[in-house]
């Protein structure tokens, strides 16, 4: 499995989004469509340009012989150049290819990517300004974002006056909070945490651990997607991909803070066991979710990336058999359908219960990165190579 890995990783994977980066603007093109047109003057998000600059860099945390730091510097710049509000603070959510502002909202989930990647960026170069770029947006965001109720504002005017959100909470009646974004905060202070452990960063990322426990965490072992202002769960459809991927960043959390206690290891485990007994196919893919005649069969990209470490994290803790084979099993679906064979391309969005892929997606685009996958395959390989 480990060679297999590799070898995807480093000849369908890299190549494809190594030649998305411009040379000349900085940052990377900001989509490919289905047709594997790649639309240089497209708009780029800010999560999209972040999740580059954590993938390169993870790449190069991985290797250390400095063949991905080019395209890492590509992306830190363009973010801090081009991305960057001088005055107001933060990042912009979505800019022209040239760098002129599209969308000038303060979206927490996008400022949390970028700490991500900057502290991912400070292990790779041990550069001060990116370190100090990541410890300035942390304290930023906790005196921005945080609430009585526990949450984070998910969404400001360029200002910081908070706005009635939308893009994470997917316009679900009432939600004013995600999981979605509360778990990729808990991953960036994490992160950061693992670069440098400042006691209010580690006190961060205790306070977001405690809230899945206990807040997000349902009694029956799932998570709740949505929250209402006074932070109480809204009645809404599971996310099996958010589950398994909650479950092994919250046990990577705890270790990093040296938190991993027994209810913690509890908790996630329960939540990975549940993903494993309901949401795996007979061919090995992971289901998007429940829906009202069963569960949705659609393979989503970055659901089958999570599934694979989150099923390589359970068998870690607790030996399970089954998870290591329920992650071999959703590799090969991957490789056999998700992968995208045409010369120079990578993986397709999703595909259906009778494996024809999205067409509507691009192959990439604001949300569509090198992160999920990058990220996954970097993983297994690791945890493999750590069982040996």
């Amino acid at each position: 499995m480990r060679t297999l890995v590799e070898r995807h990783l480093l000849d369908v994977v890299v190549p494809f989004w190594t030649r998305l980066v411009d040379r000349e603007r900085g940052g990377f093109y900001g989509r490919v469509d289905y047709d594997l047109i790649v639309h240089k003057n497209a708009d780029r998000g800010l999560v999209q340009q972040a999740r580059h600059l954590y993938a390169f860099s993870r790449l190069e945390n991985h290797y250390r012989d400095g063949r991905f730091l080019p395209y890492a510097e590509a992306g830190y710049r363009f973010l801090v150049e081009r991305m960057r509000d001088p005055i107001q603070g933060g990042y912009v959510w979505m800019s022209a290819a040239d760098g002129a502002v599209r969308d000038p909202r303060k979206v927490t989930y996008g400022q949390g990517f970028a700490l991500y990647a900057f502290a991912e960026y400070y292990k790779a170069t041990r550069s001060p300004e990116a370190l100090a770029r990541a410890t300035d947006l942390f304290r930023l965001i906790e005196r921005r974002a945080t609430t009585p109720s526990g949450g984070y504002v998910e969404e400001f005017d360029e200002r910081w006056h908070p706005l009635v959100p939308h893009l994470l909470t997917d316009d679900v009646e009432g939600a004013r909070y995600s999981t979605n974004t509360l778990l990729h905060l808990l991953e960036a202070y994490a992160n950061l945490a693992a670069a440098a452990p400042h006691p209010d960063v580690v006190a961060s990322v205790r306070t977001l651990i405690r809230l899945f426990l206990e807040r997000i965490l349902q009694p029956d072992g799932t998570l709740s997607m949505y929250f209402d202002e006074r932070f109480s769960p809204i009645a809404s459809p599971r996310s099996f991909g958010h589950e398994i991927e909650a479950a092994w960043l919250i046990t990577e959390a705890a270790q990093t803070i040296d938190a991993n206690d027994p209810t913690i290891a509890a908790a996630t485990l329960g939540i990975a066991g549940r993903v494993l007994a309901e949401a795996i196919l007979p061919d090995g893919r992971v289901a998007y979710g429940p829906v009202h005649d069963g569960i949705d069969p659609t393979a989503v990209w970055w659901v089958q990336a999570e599934a694979m470490v989150g099923f390589l994290d359970l068998d870690e803790k607790a030996h399970v058999p089954a998870a290591h084979a329920a992650a071999e099993a959703t590799l090969s679906f991957c490789l056999a359908n998700l992968h995208d064979r045409r010369p120079g391309a990578e993986w397709f969005w999703s595909v259906d219960r009778e494996g024809r892929p999205n067409r509507d997606r691009g192959i990439a685009e604001p949300w569509k990165t090198p992160y999920h996958l990058v990220r996954a395959l970097v993983e297994i390989m690791e945890r493999l190579d750590k069982v040996k």
